[in-house]
């Protein structure tokens, strides 16, 4: 994917460095208002990214999404919690659900 432009949201915190640092060859063309990039994903043929979260809302008709399963691409999350948590509510972040 080196290389390739990619449509990318401006305010991707963390990740803009690692997709950088790992595509130095790619143009980024980066947008600020989540409605445009939806707008020009949808009407366009340039690859753009979308995680396990918001893949449900990417996808479009003529396009496949394709999983990057290189290590560097994910990312673990943790949550801290008090031992007298209710355990319905730890429910809601486990990842099998």
């Amino acid at each position: 994917m080196d290389g390739e432009s990619l449509l990318m949201n401006r305010k991707v915190g963390f990740w803009d460095k690692i997709v950088r640092n790992n595509m130095p060859n790619s143009n980024f063309i980066l947008q600020d208002n989540l409605d445009n990039l939806r707008i020009l994903i949808d009407n366009s043929n340039i690859s753009a990214f979308a995680s396990n979260l918001t893949i449900n809302e990417r996808i479009v008709p003529n396009r496949i999404a394709i999983e990057i399963k290189d290590k560097i691409s994910k990312v673990d999350f943790y949550l801290i919690y008090h031992k007298n948590i209710d355990k319905k509510l730890l429910s809601l972040f486990d990842g099998n659900n």
